[in-house]
Parts: C-alpha cells; structure tokens; sequence
C-alpha cells in the first residue's frame, strides 16, 4: 500500500472519529429548553351543561391513585367564590391513618362538571406544580387527570358522606 494511501485512510478514521462527538455536543449545545414541548393536559369533553354545578364540588372525598396502595382524603372548600382543595387524612398500605392540612390545589376553576387547577403533588421528596384537569359524574365522584412531561397520571376521587 502506498503511503499517501495509507496517510489519507488515516486522516479519515481520525476525523470521523473525532467529528462525531464535536458534532453531537454542537447538536445538543443548540437544543434550547424553549423548544421541549410543554406537556399537554388531556381533554375531557362532556356533551352536558348543567347549571349551579359548585356547590356539588365543595365536600370530601376518598382518592386512590393508580398503581398506588396508599390512599388519601382530600377536601374541597370554599370562601368568598374560591375553591381550594385540602389533604386532610393520609392513609398507607397498611391502613394506618394519620392527619394533614396540605393544600393540594388552589384557585379551582369550576365550570359546570369540568374544573381545572394547579395540582401541587410531591414525588421523590420535590414538590412540583402540574395542571390538571377534573371531571364530576352523575354520582358525585371525580376523575383527576394530569400530565407531567410525559408522565400521565389519573386518580379517582370517591365522594365520602357528609
């Protein structure tokens, strides 16, 4: 093999091996966080109108979550034409139950049997702010749905007895 042969084959593995990584940190340096895709809260639509639905909303109830065995008692209060939803009771796997106060939602917006707000959820010891997104059905119970970068999260609350 000639030498220029063999000085060009070696320049080529050598730019290509060194170009790859320089062209992917360049790739990576340019993807800006504004172009990441804000996560999307799933629509619910509901054919119905109903008129006076905040009152209904205003109560405690019983959440499970998916995939979870522990299972709170939230509750819906209201003050001056506001709606904030409160943690009042947290229960774990093995049924013991201890008292909270945490707010978990404030400023819920009620329009008919669809509300939406800011939930305040806390996983792996961070506290994150996520909209959501609930419905109410016939018999009171609420379907709270969420979407935290990909992560799509659903919980059923239970209308507890007054």
């Amino acid at each position: 093999m000639k030498n220029s042969t063999l000085l060009l084959r070696s320049l080529l593995i050598v730019v290509t091996i060194a170009g790859i990584p320089h062209t992917l940190a360049l790739y990576v340096s340019s993807t800006k966080e504004s172009d990441i895709a804000e996560p999307q809260i799933p629509e619910i639509v509901t054919d119905e109108v109903n008129e006076g639905w905040e009152p209904y909303w205003v109560g405690k109830y019983e959440v499970s979550f998916d995939g979870i065995k522990e299972k709170a008692h939230y509750e819906i209060r209201e003050k001056s034409d506001q709606y904030k939803c409160y943690s009042i009771l947290l229960i774990d796997a093995n049924g013991n139950s201890f008292e909270d106060n945490a707010i978990v939602m404030e400023d819920i917006q009620i329009t008919d049997s669809i509300a939406k707000a800011v939930y305040q959820i806390e996983y792996e010891g961070k506290k994150l702010k996520v909209d959501s997104q609930m419905k109410m059905d016939d018999e009171g119970n609420v379907t709270l749905s969420y979407n935290y970068y990909g992560y799509e999260g659903k919980e059923n609350w239970k209308r507890l007895e007054q």
